[in-house]
């Protein structure tokens, strides 16, 4: 693939977060290109690839090395960490289903299902740090990936965080809507994992046996200024094709 033809297909779409979008092609890019790993080229040549100036390239790169998915070589140059790379779903990656599926090749269908306005039961009210019974927006996706329902997610976001009015269409992509909706930004999230029996509820929306297990992950989600809850989602996925993935790391 010549450098036009990849500039073209990896460049960073306009008016989003340069940094976080610059990563999550770059990830892209490394498992399309260097499937078996290999060292990358270097910043001048990806920054221009990417349209981006080499500041946001940095940031996008020292990303990369946090999660493991790139070494760098003091005088060598920065390689693919070909082991990480296998690595498709990983629990410690704070990641918006659509675009993240989307990056490693499949396709997803995303159907925002129901919008509620209710009290905040007494477990989320105590997750969110907000009063029980206080209004909370509540926000229900089914996701298909490759056309098969993968993933059921309930998003709690307390409507005093609320400044903006808003479509439902606003809600396709959870972060945007926290970002333009409600002025904040989120890059942490604490995940309980929690095994559990499908039920007959999630077994009709999922296409599975009531018998049948899920992985269920809790997730509050903190705002970055100041570490304070502004959301709680609770997703149910199936497998397969779903399989989540830890990186160990020695101290």
């Amino acid at each position: 693939m010549d450098g036009a033809a990849m500039g073209e297909q990896y460049r960073v779409e306009a008016n989003v977060p340069l940094t976080t979008k610059a990563a999550r092609i770059l990830r892209r890019y490394l498992r399309e290109e260097f499937p078996q790993g290999g060292r990358i080229p270097g910043e001048i040549e990806l920054a221009k690839r990417l349209d981006v100036n080499r500041g946001t390239l940095r940031q996008a790169l020292s990303t990369l090395e946090r999660e493991g998915l790139i070494i760098r070589r003091q005088g060598s140059g920065t390689y693919v960490n070909r082991q990480v790379l296998k690595l498709a779903t990983r629990l410690e990656a704070c990641f918006e289903v659509t675009q993240f599926f989307e990056g490693l090749g499949h396709k997803v269908k995303r159907d925002l299902t129901c919008i509620e306005h209710e009290e905040t039961p007494r477990e989320i009210a105590e997750r969110l740090e907000v009063e029980p019974g206080s209004p909370v927006l509540v926000l229900h996706y089914l996701f298909y990936i490759d056309d098969q329902p993968t993933i059921y997610f309930i998003d709690w976001i307390p409507e005093s965080l609320i400044r903006e009015p808003y479509e439902p269409a606003d809600a396709g992509h959870i972060f945007h809507f926290l970002e333009r909706v409600c002025h904040v930004k989120t890059t942490q999230a604490l995940v309980e994992i929690v095994p559990r029996i499908c039920g007959e509820a999630l077994a009709e929306r999922l296409d599975l046996e009531p018998w049948e297990a899920l992985l269920q992950l809790n997730n509050v989600y903190f705002r970055d200024e100041d570490g304070l809850p502004i959301m709680f989602a609770r997703g149910f996925y199936r497998y397969p094709p779903i399989r989540f993935h830890v990186l160990n790391r020695r101290p």
